[in-house]
């Protein structure tokens, strides 16, 4: 008589969730042979183009950047 172990290895339950098991461990990307892109990276860098820096007639400091279609500027007191 078979114990339970070998039951189990049959119940047909049992090896969807081993299956379910063994593919969590990937991502959906590696599953499908594809590789994620890095986010654009965006930094402020003195003297760049679209890079600004001044202090204004109120003693606030102005940081900003500048993109064709976004532009943002960062007031500190």
């Amino acid at each position: 008589m078979p114990g339970p172990a070998a039951s189990r290895r049959r119940d047909p339950c049992w090896a969807a969730g081993m299956l379910v098991l063994a593919l969590s461990f990937f991502s959906g990307d590696q599953v499908l042979g594809k590789t994620r892109t890095q986010p654009p990276v965006v930094r402020w860098a003195e003297g760049q183009p679209g890079c600004t820096f001044a202090r204004g007639e109120d003693g606030k400091y102005r940081w900003g950047m500048w993109s064709n279609d976004l532009g943002v500027t960062l007031a500190v007191d």
